[in-house]
Formats: C-alpha cells, sequence, structure tokens
C-alpha cells in the first residue's frame, strides 16, 4: 500500500497554489447537493486539561470550521480517504472533478478532523 504522506505532497505539487481551500470546499458542498455552506474561524486556545485523548493536546489552539448542512454517509467517509481516487472524475456533471478535494485541507494543518454522522474522524 502507498505512503499517505507521500500521496498527498504529492497530489498537493501537482496542483500548486491552486488548490485553494475555499473553491475546493465550495465545490464539494455543490457536488453533495448542500444548500449552504459555511466557514467559521475560531483564533481561541482551549486547555488540555479535559479532553478525550491526551494525543490530541496539540490540537487546542485556533480551528477553521466549514460546516455543510448535507449529510454524509459512511461510503463518503471512506472515500475521504482515499487520496486521489476520487470518485467524481468520472462524473462529468459534478463541479469538482478536477480539484484535490478534502485533501487541500493538508496545506493548512497536519491533523483535519470531520465531526461527521455523531463520530470525530481524523485523519492524520
Amino acid at each position: 500500500e502507498a505512503d499517505l504522506v507521500s500521496q498527498v505532497m504529492q497530489l498537493l505539487q501537482e496542483y500548486g497554489d491552486s488548490a485553494d481551500l475555499v473553491k475546493e470546499f465550495v465545490q464539494n458542498a455543490d457536488d453533495a447537493g448542500a444548500e449552504s455552506l459555511a466557514f467559521f474561524i475560531q483564533d481561541e486556545n482551549h486547555g488540555s486539561e479535559r479532553i478525550v485523548d491526551p494525543r490530541t493536546a496539540p490540537l487546542q489552539g485556533p480551528a477553521l470550521y466549514i460546516c455543510c448542512d448535507n449529510a454524509l454517509t459512511s461510503e463518503d467517509i471512506v472515500r475521504m480517504q482515499n487520496v486521489g481516487r476520487s470518485k467524481k472524475r468520472l462524473d462529468f456533471s459534478s463541479s469538482g472533478r478536477f480539484g484535490v478535494g478534502m485533501n487541500v485541507m493538508y496545506r493548512y494543518c497536519d491533523c483535519p478532523q470531520l465531526l461527521a454522522n455523531q463520530r470525530l474522524h481524523f485523519f492524520d
């Protein structure tokens, strides 16, 4: 199995600076049929005294929240873990078929997180 870090690095290098976070998430929301999408920046640092797992202590700092009104399926979450193998590439009606999708987050953070389906998913 290929090294995930190498795959993400190669994908972001191929797209260079054209991998725009806002554009990618607008395309993803559009492709999913969402009616609303919101971006929130929280610049607070939170304490690490009451966290789920000690390994998450470095993640208590500033955050960018991207919220969408479209529910995700279990299949959607599995697909997000497959770098460069988007199902959208073959869907000619998809506005995001040429993008890097959720992988653009690695340009801005080392450990993207996704809260969906009543679970917190860490992409580390």
